[in-house]
């Protein structure tokens, strides 16, 4: 949340991005393996994280921090190949939305996080339907999974959000 924040602000200090990168490490090992990717390549892969704020900047930091937030909070219930592609696709909507909010001269920061958020409630009923086949055998069918699934994550979606 501090990251966030931070990066919200157009005068942020350089030196407090990176302090706070430095005491997580998911966030900056995601803000290195941004940093090192096609899009932000150059002649040399950054080296330092503060190499690597430069180059992808605190828009990108912002987005990062949040898409690192949704998969921590969610992966701490244990990790799914549901679950797993449930947030690549958050986190693919959400930049889709960003890209076409700033082409719109709409926040992108804002476009971003909704996309991110557009589904939480199927998040948290696949969590919620995985930890039940644990002990139930009738909730590992895949149809009846995926029919929960669009039944509730709409009513789901409003419950998360407002914890």
């Amino acid at each position: 949340m501090e990251l966030r924040q931070l990066a919200e602000r157009p005068d942020s200090d350089l030196n407090a991005v990176v302090a706070l990168l430095e005491r997580d490490a998911a966030l900056a090992t995601a803000v290195l393996r941004v940093a090192s990717s096609t899009g932000y390549r150059s002649a040399l892969a950054p080296t330092t994280l503060r190499q690597a704020v430069t180059r992808v900047g605190l828009g990108t930091i912002r987005n990062l921090s949040m898409q690192v937030s949704l998969t921590q909070a969610f992966h701490s219930h244990g990790q799914s190949v549901e679950l797993t592609e449930e947030l690549a696709h958050a986190y693919a909507v959400a930049s889709g939305a960003s890209l076409l909010a700033r082409a719109s001269g709409i926040d992108p920061s804002a476009a971003f996080l909704a996309g991110l958020l557009h589904d939480v409630g199927r998040l948290a009923v696949l969590i919620l339907v995985t930890d039940l086949a644990r002990n139930e055998p009738c909730w590992r069918s895949a149809t009846l999974r995926e029919h929960t699934l669009d039944a509730l994550h709409e009513e789901a979606g409003p419950t998360v959000l407002a914890r």
